[in-house]
């Protein structure tokens, strides 16, 4: 009932707006993590794509065309998280950091480069942003990276807690429990003011352990619960 004008001038029924996300054999996978970057959510964690990232439509996190997806990592390492850290976009592999840059010409898509950064991610949980830069722990300790070659932040009082070639396992020391390093979902790190905390299992007593960074005064101290 209404003259072709009108109909010209209304905007194209969208057909491509896919809820998330559309996979090899799954219509409607779901993804293990998301963040967001330039109006987009971006997600990855697909088991028939363990090395690809995900993302929407901008500024439209309901629509997820069946194109919108890129391989970011090599065959078959896992993308485990991302994020949006000084105006860039990150997403890490068990491996490595990588960068993803936005397509300048159409905007449509992104395009993966490999950083200098050449740890990756241990726990799919197991970093966060801080004030001097990306804080995560790695297969053998913790880090930090501004998008380029990564820093260990472990000192003397800390470093044995975590994996090395003589004990595989860690050692409990200075009255810190080692790192329980096959709880991977169990590996936390989260921010508060200019401290980073990190949660994770201790490997002696099974029960939750806590250490804090300070990024001010570069220096750990532990922190126990009365309870």
């Amino acid at each position: 009932n209404l003259a072709d004008s009108e109909i010209v001038a209304n905007p194209t029924l969208e057909l491509d707006n896919d809820m998330p996300v559309s996979s090899v054999q799954v219509q409607n996978q779901t993804l293990k993590a998301i963040w967001g970057f330039d109006e987009r959510v971006l997600g990855c964690g697909d088991p028939a794509r363990p090395e690809s990232v995900y993302f929407s439509k901008r500024s439209n996190a309901d629509a997820w065309p069946p194109q919108n997806w890129v391989v970011v990592s090599e065959p078959g390492t896992e993308i485990m998280n991302g994020l949006q850290w000084n105006l860039r976009c990150f997403a890490f592999s068990r491996e490595r950091l990588y960068t993803l840059v936005p397509n300048v010409t159409q905007g449509s898509t992104f395009t993966p480069q490999e950083t200098a950064c050449r740890k990756g991610l241990k726990g799919r949980w197991a970093f966060c942003a801080g004030e001097k830069g990306i804080y995560f722990i790695s297969k053998d300790g913790p880090y930090r990276t501004v998008g380029g070659a990564e820093e260990n932040i472990a000192d003397d009082s800390i470093r044995p807690l975590f994996p090395t070639f003589d004990n595989p396992d860690g050692v409990d020391t200075n009255g810190y429990e080692a790192v329980d390093m096959t709880d991977e979902d169990g590996l936390r790190l989260s921010r508060h003011n200019s401290e980073i905390w990190f949660d994770y299992t201790g490997a002696t007593s099974g029960e939750r352990q806590t250490l804090i960074y300070d990024e001010r005064r570069n220096r750990w101290r532990g922190y126990f619960s009365d309870g």
